[in-house]
């Protein structure tokens, strides 16, 4: 399967800039838990 890169962005007001990169740590560890443990279903794997 190839590597799939999204990239982007999201503007956060100053107050809030520590609680969303924290929670983006926490995001990115459970999309990667989900990759591993559910396989990625594709209109081309159906």
């Amino acid at each position: 399967m190839p590597k799939v890169i999204l990239k982007g962005f999201i503007i956060v007001s100053e107050p809030d800039l520590n609680a969303v990169k924290a929670e983006l740590i926490n995001h990115k560890r459970l999309t990667l838990a989900e990759c591993i443990f559910r396989p990625i279903v594709t209109a081309h794997s159906v």
